[in-house]
């Protein structure tokens, strides 16, 4: 299944596509406090986000790839980015996300995460997830302690481009 259009009180959530290069490089991966607790390290320039943006592209046709741009409804204004997707070293679904740091405090990532979960929860059957976040990232430990996530054990992140670890908690959440 191809990934929807998603619709909250606030925000449309939207599979992305060629173009959105500019509004995720400026908002998100040019700025390093949002990149900081991520698995991604800011990015340069423009270009390395065509590339991330190419190859999350060639991702999301899979049935285990669901991922979404967040905008506000009013504005189309970008938001956040994030999705769920199957753990390739852990076979389960995860979810993901990460937050413009003007809409930082807002709500808008927990309402976001909330359509992405109701989305594969109830469209796609899936009922375990887990997710995890940077120990010094107490906001995203909120964000999914109010989804009804609960603490599994300590873990590490690693940035992708292996530039650099740290120490992260694990979440798990089972639907019934």
């Amino acid at each position: 299944m191809l990934t929807p259009v998603l619709e909250t009180e606030r925000l449309i959530l939207r599979p992305p596509a060629a173009g959105d290069e500019k509004p995720l490089f400026e908002a998100l991966f040019r700025d390093g406090d949002v990149c900081r607790y991520t698995g991604y390290s800011p990015h340069r320039d423009i270009g390395e986000t065509e590339r991330f943006l190419r190859d999350e592209l060639a991702r999301i046709s899979r049935d285990d790839h669901y991922i979404w741009c967040y905008e506000k409804k009013t504005e189309g204004e970008l938001v956040g980015f994030g999705g769920v997707m199957r753990s390739p070293v852990r076979g389960r679904f995860e979810l993901g996300f990460f937050t413009a740091k003007r809409f930082w405090g807002r709500g808008y990532t927990l309402e976001a995460a909330e359509a992405m979960l109701r989305f594969a929860s109830e469209t796609l059957g899936i009922r375990e997830f887990t997710a995890k976040h940077a120990v010094g990232n107490t906001a995203s430990g909120w964000v999914l302690k109010a989804l009804g996530f609960g603490f599994r054990r300590r873990t590490t992140i690693t940035k992708l481009n292996g530039s650099r670890s740290f120490d992260a908690l694990e979440y798990g959440l089972r639907i019934k």
